[in-house]
């Protein structure tokens, strides 16, 4: 099971990362960052050490501070965690930031971009190599790619009246790509109909 896929459905309502108040952790979207950086990295995370990803992720995101005293505060005034919980939490992080990747400026400035410029219907997530997400907008419902810089590009409209796809034809789109973007159509379908 990939690591989103815990955050989003095995979460129970106690974790940290739930407890977490709005300004200190990512947006949904970056759930499959994530993944996609784990995996990009080489580095092995079991299942048990999803927190300790999600941390070090807000930590490269800029959500949570880096330095140690500082995150156990951050942690003990956010989360009704006990404080030894909170320690051996923060310590685990620690002995994996050596092997957890640096964030370049690059993937900082699209996953900002994206998070500024978007309310996004569906969030982006990785399908292959693209970062792919749903945006309301006035004439349409439109799937766009965030991985291209400080800019996104349209793959395809969804007609807010039949939801019908008009894909754009000047982009490659793969079949799993194509499922995808299917699928968040009859998500948003059945959400509205």
């Amino acid at each position: 099971m990939r690591t989103t896929e815990r955050i989003g459905t095995d979460m129970k309502e106690n974790t940290i990362i739930e407890q977490l108040p709005t300004d200190k952790k990512a947006n949904s979207y970056e759930y499959s960052a994530i993944d996609r950086i784990i995996e990009e990295s080489g580095l092995r995370v079991s299942l048990g050490m999803i927190e300790e990803c999600y941390i070090a992720h807000t930590i490269q995101r800029g959500y949570l501070s880096g330095n140690r005293e500082d995150l156990i505060r951050e942690l003990r005034q956010n989360t009704d965690w006990r404080y030894e919980k909170i320690i051996g939490l923060v310590n685990r992080v620690k002995q994996m930031e050596t092997k957890y990747p640096d964030y370049d400026i690059r993937l900082n400035e699209k996953l900002d971009y994206i998070n500024s410029v978007m309310t996004t219907m569906k969030p982006f997530v990785w399908v292959d190599n693209r970062l792919i997400g749903v945006c309301n907008e006035r004439s349409a419902y439109v799937v766009y790619d965030g991985t291209q810089e400080n800019r996104l590009i349209k793959l395809a409209d969804i007609n807010k009246k039949d939801y019908s796809i008009a894909w754009n034809e000047g982009q490659s789109i793969s079949i799993p790509q194509q499922r995808h973007i299917i699928d968040m159509r009859r998500e948003i379908k059945d959400r509205i109909v």
